[in-house]
């Protein structure tokens, strides 16, 4: 047995080398890297290296060491060959820090629960990574990382990197001594020149890239892709993210997205601007109706003052015609009196000598008894008077009037006897007045407080008394929290439907916790101070609530109290509900006898059984009292009982002031009573005795006759002076007619007169405009045609309310478009503070805001309308209009590089005369197509067209083109297949592998995830994965890549070895070096592609190391 090809020493040409020129991997250095601790160093021969051991040895680790210098830290995944290991592995996955650290094992805590990791470095670790590389014409590369963990620190973000690149080889002593507390890149720098530090792997990338000739990250990351080649079954994935670059459509989107962002901020400014001008619009409105309606009112003030002066004008015409009217009937009057004045001198000459004739005949004692006649008449007339009003006095307390003395003097009797009835039946009645007005005032009171209660109900949803829940909000208030953050227990609970029979026991169970108040232990401090300094009128109980504790559930027994309630979630719903499994744990009994039995029970009535002795319940009318109830989430059923309770009450105070109505007219009906009897009692039966005196008239009347028919002579004198006596009667009644209607006259002269002058004095120095009369001219004469003495005064009123109607309407729409002015102003104040600055929302601004109207007008509209139909026909269409271009042409450039991967795949046999091509299809997604489809309708020709030449068109296209950003938008923020599709190209295509004879003949077809066997698509891949990886390292212009290594880990652990030798040839013959791991299975097949073997082994568990064997090279024609 030969030994491993030893690598050439720096400097030297190296024989061996497949092809000079390109970069090979020779050694691996690892020093306190997971279980290899210490350092470790191995060669690796530029053909190839097969890595083998037994499982958990240390093989994926060597190679984690080197993907730690290779990979882009964001995408490396350490023993990614197990990355099926499931989430529980996960959860302790392998990282930078856990391998500087030595992790291997995990340790299980019985106390905790909780697993650990057990490692082999807990001090201060530093440890180096070192992959050395020759093109083997002298060239050497070497990549070092160093990495440091200081005692106590096992996260990633505690390690401290450098990456180092070397053209000469470091070792690990070499190194080392750049490090203390900090790693010295710099002093490393300095001591090996040409030597180069990097901090960030960015930088490092591009160095040590361009100096082994890898062209991006994309052909790291498949290069980091292969090393779990057992896992890659998919053709899809591998040629989507490893053989295609990112398209542009990710670039032209969200170019698109910033530009429409920016596109739809300008149109939220023209909305705005918009929004600002039709609110101002409407301000300018307002101010306009308010300009005119002040002009017009100043106008009606005017016309106010102006009606007094086209009044007096009339009036003084009225006036003076009027005046010489009366003048005429005064005159008349005078000259009728004076004629009546001496007719009744006449009269009264012929009835003194008529008389004084009589007297000589004998008539004087006749003339002595007429006088006596007429003082009896008028005294008869008097008791007649007086006894009408008796006769009404007794009426009203249902007495007859007396026919004589006699029965006027028991009437007097009776009457007393009735008012000392009354009397006595007065001083009974006021205890009964009393006690109505004192039931009034009761059911007043009890009626405001249950629609007090009413109300504070509708605002809120608490079944509490509203003082109660007045006292709860303003403890939360001066805490500083929230109502709901301080609940009553009652707030959180109440009875499950169908268990309803049994709230009133719940009730009665509950009163004391329901009616405490729960407080959060975050805030039990600020509650109990403001507590302590509040003065209450009121009981207040509190409860201090660990609402962190967790208590485990309690049984609760189906047939208890507790089981019946409900508990209402949030934090609160653990701690009550064991207080309710705690303290109702009464069994509801269903008789008095299952009651008695029992030693904790609640009956449906109340009554509640404490222990086998103690018992309570309480007032049966407190408990039924369903106003009294507190338990629920809310307070539908409580405010149907309380308005139930306000109908109650407004009937029961309806009644109480109906009975009080009643008793204050009975007390009216007894003071008249009392009144009449009061009156009945001083009148004497001479004041109503009439009767008496007309008989003492009548025998007078008999003397008069009989003397005057005794005597011719004085009977004719009588009947002359009669006529005589009738004649001045009737003279000075028409006198006195004369008279009064002179007076009047004189009065209504003087009157008119007096108006006459204060008419006048209204229209001096005053004048009216032929406009302004005419106005006034036409409101008098709507109300009046003619205006007359009589009237005009009615009419200049009603012209006056009808002028005073109109200004107060006007004032009132004045008032309005004020308001309008106002509201409009804090509006745009409000919306748009930084627009409207420090200008007041008064009347006094309001030029400012009709300023800022015009320059909306004239400059800010105009400019950002311009600029969105700028925008959008610029940026936002040329957006859309790239990306639809490259949507469309993407699927081109996919054929072509397919095609260049096919040229590679069919120089080498997949099978014995058959070679892989790679095939591609559309795919066909409903959110696809119709992604497709609004995007050729965006930039349809025609719509471009209009647009150019069409604002209102251009807006309508950019509200439209929101649905199209909405897709784009979530295709680049959704983490979904079918977001991920819409933009990513790549997914626009689906691939698939055809085996084809050396004519082209498609013979086999195989589709990812297709009824392959493990090792069948295990090879698919790999052949894909050549192939690609060749296309990114050396494209189709080079022979062989300038980058050779290739780390499998689990290689071909599912293929037989004809697919083993297949899969390693399409390797060699594109020019890679396959350093590869595996157990050791079909190491015959691999012999040829190798040279040299190491083997992995680890003692207790915790160690590893790694050794060379002899390896014989296996003889293959091919080389």
């Amino acid at each position: 047995m030969a030994e491993t090809d030893a690598p050439a020493l720096p400097g030297e040409r190296d024989p061996d080398h497949p092809h000079p020129g390109q970069w090979r991997l020779v050694a691996v250095q690892v020093s306190n890297w997971g279980t290899f601790h210490g350092t470790h160093d191995l060669a690796i021969s530029a053909k190839g290296y097969f890595l083998t051991g037994g499982p958990g040895t240390g093989k994926s680790t060597l190679l984690d060491a080197i993907s730690a210098l290779l990979t882009p830290p964001r995408t490396l995944q350490f023993n990614a060959a197990a990355s099926d290991a499931g989430p529980q592995r996960s959860k302790y996955r392998r990282t930078v820090a856990s391998y500087v650290r030595g992790a291997w094992a995990m340790h299980y805590d019985q106390a905790t629960g909780e697993f650990s990791q057990e490692v082999l470095r807990e001090k201060t670790t530093l440890s180096v990574l070192t992959l050395r590389y020759s093109d083997g014409q002298g060239g050497t590369v070497q990549l070092s990382r160093l990495l440091l963990l200081h005692a106590g620190h096992s996260a990633d973000s505690d390690v401290k990197s450098l990456y180092v690149i070397a053209r000469t080889p470091l070792d690990v002593t070499d190194l080392r001594q750049f490090v203390s507390t900090q790693i010295e890149g710099k002093a490393l720098e300095a001591a090996h020149p040409g030597t180069q530090t990097f901090r960030q792997f960015r930088e490092y990338r591009a160095a040590f890239s361009q100096l082994l000739g890898i062209p991006d990250e994309k052909a790291l990351g498949l290069l980091h892709k292969i090393q779990s080649a057992k896992e890659l079954g998919d053709v899809n994935a591998l040629l989507r993210d490893y053989m295609l670059d990112a398209p542009r459509t990710f670039d032209l989107a969200d170019q698109a997205l910033a530009n429409f962002q920016n596109l739809s901020e300008v149109y939220e400014a023209l909305v705005t601007a918009r929004e600002q001008r039709e609110l101002l619009r409407g301000l300018r409105g307002s101010h306009e109706d308010w300009s005119s309606m002040r002009e017009r009112g100043g106008a009606l003030v005017d016309r106010r003052a102006d009606i007094d002066v086209f009044a007096a004008q009339h009036l003084v015409r009225l006036l003076g015609e009027e005046t010489g009217r009366l003048q005429l009937e005064r005159d008349s009057l005078t000259a009728q009196q004076r004629r009546l004045t001496q007719d009744v001198a006449e009269a009264r000459s012929d009835l003194a000598q008529l008389k004084e004739q009589r007297k000589r005949a004998g008539g004087g004692e006749i003339d002595d008894w007429k006088q006596q006649i007429a003082g009896l008449e008028v005294e008869r007339e008097r008791r007649r008077e007086r006894g009408t009003e008796f006769a009404a006095q007794l009426a009203t307390v249902e007495l007859r009037t007396p026919a004589g003395e006699d029965m006027f003097i028991a009437l007097q009797r009776e009457v007393a006897s009735l008012r000392e009835a009354l009397d006595a039946e007065e001083k009974g009645a006021d205890s009964a007045r009393w006690e109505a007005e004192a039931t009034v005032r009761e059911l007043g009171a009890e009626l405001a407080r249950t629609r007090e209660e009413l109300a504070s109900l509708t605002r809120r949803a608490s079944n509490l008394h509203s003082e109660d829940v007045a006292l709860r909000d303003h403890i939360a208030s001066e805490v500083g929290i929230a109502p709901t953050e301080l609940p009553f227990a009652a707030e959180l609970l109440q009875v499950r439907t169908g268990e309803e029979e049994w709230t009133a026991a719940a009730e009665q169970a509950l009163r004391g916790l329901a009616r405490s108040i729960l407080v959060p232990d975050r805030v039990y401090r600020e509650v109990a101070a403001v507590i302590d300094r509040t003065k209450l009128r009121r009981r207040i109980s509190y409860n201090r609530v660990n609402t962190d504790l967790r208590r485990p559930a309690k049984n609760i027994d189906q047939r208890s109290l507790a089981a019946k309630l409900d508990v209402k979630d949030g934090e609160f719903h653990v701690w009550l509900s064991h207080e309710i499994a705690a303290r109702m744990d009464y069994t509801c009994a269903e008789s008095l006898e299952e009651f008695t039995r029992l030693n904790r029970a609640v009956l449906r009535s109340g009554q509640i059984k404490h222990s086998a002795t103690r018992h309570e319940k309480n007032a049966d009318r407190q408990i039924n009292d369903r106003s009294q109830w507190v338990l629920g989430f809310d307070n539908r059923a409580k405010r149907a009982v309380f308005e139930s309770e306000r109908t109650r009450a407004e009937q029961a105070l309806f009644e109480a002031q109906a009975r009080r109505k009643d008793v204050e007219s009975e007390r009216e009906r007894r003071s008249e009573r009392l009144y009449a009897l009061q009156m009945i009692s001083a009148v004497e039966w001479d004041d109503i005795d009439a009767a008496s005196v007309a008989r003492r008239v009548a025998n007078l009347r008999d003397m008069v006759r009989a003397a005057e028919d005794g005597s011719a002579a004085l009977t004719e004198l009588a009947r002359q002076i009669d006529e005589v006596e009738q004649s001045i009667a009737d003279s000075d009644e028409e006198l006195l007619d004369v008279v009064r209607s002179a007076g009047k006259l004189g009065e209504q002269a003087e009157r008119a007169e007096e108006r006459l002058v204060e008419a006048r004095e209204r229209i001096a120095e005053s004048t009216l405009d032929p406009e302004v009369e005419k106005e006034l001219a036409e409101r008098f004469a709507a109300i009046a045609p003619t205006l007359v003495l009589s009237t005009i005064d009615q009419v200049t009123k009603d012209a006056s309310a009808t002028l005073d109607a109109e200004l107060m309407d006007l004032t009132r729409r004045t008032s309005r478009a004020e308001e309008d002015m106002r509201t409009a102003m804090r509006e745009f104040s409000r919306r748009w503070p930084a627009q409207a600055g420090d200008t007041a929302p008064t009347l006094e601004g309001v030029d400012d805001y009709l300023a800022i109207l015009q320059r909306i007008e004239e400059e800010k509209l105009p400019e950002v309308e311009d600029r969105f139909f700028d925008f959008f026909t610029g940026n936002t269409l040329g957006d859309v209009q790239a990306l639809a271009t490259a949507i469309a042409r993407e699927p081109a450039e996919i054929r072509k590089r397919l095609q260049r991967i096919n040229s590679l795949l069919a120089q080498v046999e997949f099978h014995s005369g058959r070679f892989l091509q790679l095939s591609m299809r559309p795919v066909h997604l409903a959110a696809l197509d119709e992604f497709k489809r609004a995007l050729e309708e965006a930039v349809a020709d025609t719509a471009l067209n209009d647009i150019s030449r069409d604002r209102d068109l251009a807006e309508e296209r950019f509200l439209s083109l929101r649905h199209l950003m909405d897709m784009i938008g979530a295709a680049r923020t959704r983490d979904d297949q079918v977001s991920r599709v819409i933009l990513d190209v790549r997914r626009h295509v689906h691939f698939h592998a055809e085996e084809v004879d050396a004519e082209g003949t498609v013979v086999h077809a195989h589709e990812s995830g297709g009824p392959l066997s493990g090792g069948q698509n295990e090879r698919l891949a790999t052949f894909c994965l050549a192939a690609a990886l060749r296309y990114q390292l050396a494209g189709t212009g080079q022979a062989v890549p300038r980058y050779a290594p290739i780390i499998i880990d689990e290689a071909f652990s599912k293929g037989a070895g004809k697919f083993i030798t297949a899969a390693m040839e399409s390797f060699r013959h594109f020019g890679f070096q396959v350093v590869l791991a595996n157990p050791g299975k079909n190491p015959q097949a691999l012999a040829p592609f190798i040279g040299g073997v190491g083997v992995v082994s680890i003692r207790q568990d915790r160690y590893s190391s790694v050794a060379p064997v002899q390896f014989v090279p296996a003889t293959d024609d091919r080389d």
